[in-house]
């Protein structure tokens, strides 16, 4: 809770204390890797990553969660080459608990998106509310949780986190859209409104930030036409690397594999340009790149989008307490940088293969 709240010294705290009684235990030595840059390959977390990952009798997620933290300290201090291993080997193991990606069949998904919501059927669907909702979809790590923090900090928006409330009533998710008719979307949609009222009586308006949101952004305009979606994106390269490099859920199985991922992220395009179709000026495209290097223009561009006059809390949203729970959880608690741009350079070798796949 510490460290989602942003208070990481008594997290930290909190771990060495638990370290002091476990020398070895696997998950806090992965959350003291994750919580901070480790500049210095002698540094101590490293060491005991390394021996504790020595250890015959160690449960799969418990080797997976410390793979992934070993690989990112030696990507902090530039031990790029010995990082990427571990990572792989990370990866592997979550290949095996979340299983294999099926590009066939995530294609054929969005091929019957496309086809089905379209305008006729956006039309078709009466709305159930004028408020100006507020949407932020994306590919996981293309800056939907950064710009969620930035908006937040506006006084007159607040953060609804990953509201995860159209995943679970559009079932299955999203195929459901398919197969729902136009009383059971329109009911969905007035139980949202509900939902909202209830769990943030204090705000007039809320973001509903998820990645996936990407797949229903026709629902969102069919039952909320003044709703503002903006999806985020973000270099292709560095993108689908920072994927590869975290530890998600077995809905996102395609993370485990460099070319799985760069399939999903051009299925990512291919949707956001046909939602782009029928959204029209309710939608807009931000990049992670010109948030980090143009604040100024890039916040004032969200913000306009979303017709909320400037305030210059948004350039210190890292100040923010609120709870974040995402792997974005330590990044949004900095001021901006930009040392991720170009990150996909230190692994240049290694992603020869995706980036020939992304170009053709």
């Amino acid at each position: 809770l510490q460290e989602e709240e942003g208070d990481w010294p008594a997290a930290r705290a909190a771990y060495e204390r638990i370290l002091g009684l476990e020398p070895m235990h696997p998950g806090a030595l992965a959350h003291l890797a994750n919580g901070e840059k480790i500049a210095d390959p002698a540094h101590p977390v490293i060491g005991q990553l390394q021996a504790a990952l020595g250890r015959d009798k160690l449960a799969p997620e418990a080797r997976e969660d410390m793979l992934y933290a070993l690989g990112k300290a030696l990507d902090d201090c530039q031990q790029f080459d010995s990082g990427f291993d571990y990572y792989q080997q990370a990866n592997e193991i979550s290949r095996k608990r979340c299983g294999a990606y099926n590009r066939d069949e995530h294609e054929r998904l969005v091929d019957k998106l496309i086809s089905h919501c379209d305008q006729q059927w956006v039309e078709s669907i009466e709305p159930v509310s004028d408020a100006p909702l507020v949407f932020i979809s994306g590919m996981f790590r293309s800056g939907t949780t950064l710009l969620e923090q930035v908006l937040a900090a506006h006084p007159a928006l607040g953060a609804g986190g990953e509201i995860d409330f159209f995943q679970r009533a559009v079932t299955p998710f999203p195929a459901g859209l398919v197969t729902a008719n136009t009383a059971q979307l329109r009911s969905i949609g007035r139980d949202y409104v509900d939902y909202l009222t209830r769990h943030f009586p204090a705000q007039a308006r809320v973001t509903n930030k998820r990645p996936d949101n990407l797949l229903c952004l026709g629902l969102f305009r069919a039952l909320f036409p003044n709703a503002r979606v903006i999806n985020t994106v973000r270099d292709p390269l560095d993108n689908c690397i920072s994927v590869f490099f975290q530890p998600l859920e077995a809905e996102q199985a395609y993370a485990n594999d460099l070319l799985d991922t760069g399939h999903y992220y051009l299925q990512c395009q291919r949707l956001a340009a046909h939602w782009q179709s029928l959204l029209g000026d309710s939608m807009i495209e931000l990049s992670y790149e010109s948030l980090v290097e143009m604040p100024q223009s890039s916040i004032g561009r969200a913000l306009e989008f979303l017709q909320l006059e400037w305030h210059e809390g948004c350039l210190t949203f890292h100040e923010a307490t609120n709870r974040v729970r995402t792997a974005s959880v330590h990044q949004v608690r900095r001021p901006l940088y930009s040392s991720s741009i170009g990150r996909w350079k230190n692994y240049a070798n290694q992603l020869a293969t995706l980036d020939t796949y992304l170009r053709t």
